[in-house]
Parts: C-alpha cells; structure tokens; sequence
C-alpha cells in the first residue's frame, strides 16, 4: 500500500506522493489523456536532478520518454528517432546560445513539432519574446508555479498538433 507523505521537492516546494524509493507529484492522474499513452517525450535538461523529475512524472504520464543532457546529443537523438514533443531546457552546458541554437535547428528540421521551453536562467521579456520568435509553443519558468501546468500544457499541445504516439 502507498503512503503519503508531504515530503518536500528542494526545486519545486510542492506536495510528493513516496512510492519506495521514488516520489511523483500528487494528482497526475488528471493530465493522463488515453490518446496520449505511448506518446514520446525527448526532454533536452542538462541538470541530472531535473532530468530525473521529469522522467519520473512523464513516465507516471504513460509518456515515452528521452532524454538529451546536451544541444548535441538532442540533435543526434532527433535525427535518429522521431518524437512527439520537447521539453526544453535553453542554458544547456553553461552557455545559452546553445538552447537557442537548438530551437533554431529543431524548427528547421522538424517544423511543426511542438517545443515547450521550461527554463530558470532567461527570465525576461526578451527571452520569452525571442523564444517565441524562434518557434518555442510555450515558455515556462522552473519554479514559479507547478509542474502540473507544464505537463497540462504539454498534454494540449500534443493534442493540439494530433502528435500523440509519435
């Protein structure tokens, strides 16, 4: 049986559900769309932590997850594998210009594919507006609100674009 507990996630300050070892956001059951089991999710993140959380979360999702811990290694994943959305990460490596960089690649060679930027270093209406321009579908700041309105918004753009099961 699972107990809850009200541990604390140091990134994110939200309620955690512990299964054993491994803990997941309350109520993630409501942004799992049947439509969307299988779907695959590349998620560009270089910080090991994060990564983690989520590939925890989309795993609890049904998604089919990636993960890409370097601009490098999300274009070789991409070239090889198709997907059916992105979490991206724009400072990769310690520099910005490589997330950006990506963004620009991913919307010359996969038009269409939906990229939801979740980032904590470009917090400002230039970036949000350069994002935008580049071809980003959506822009959220980590840790200024919960996960749940990324993993919503991701649910509706795979919906949106009829990318689910890619």
């Amino acid at each position: 049986m699972e107990s809850i507990t009200t541990a604390l996630d140091s990134r994110m300050l939200r309620p955690r559900r512990e299964t054993g070892s491994l803990t997941r956001p309350l109520g993630l059951d409501a942004y799992r769309l049947p439509e969307l089991i299988g779907s695959s999710v590349l998620v560009v993140e270089d910080e090991i932590p994060m990564q983690r959380q989520l590939e925890l979360d989309l795993t609890e999702l049904d998604y089919e997850v990636r993960i890409a811990g370097s601009a490098g290694e999300a274009q070789q994943l991409l070239s090889q594998e198709r997907v059916a959305g992105i979490i991206l990460d724009l400072v990769l490596d310690d520099t910005e210009e490589a997330g950006w960089t990506l963004l620009c690649w991913i919307r010359q060679n996969h038009p269409g594919l939906p990229v939801i930027v979740f980032s904590a270093a470009l917090v400002n209406s230039a970036s949000f507006r350069r994002a935008y321009e580049l071809g980003a579908s959506s822009y959220f700041v980590k840790g200024n609100g919960p996960m749940s309105h990324l993993y919503s918004e991701l649910a509706a753009r795979l919906v949106e674009g009829g990318r689910g099961r890619s």
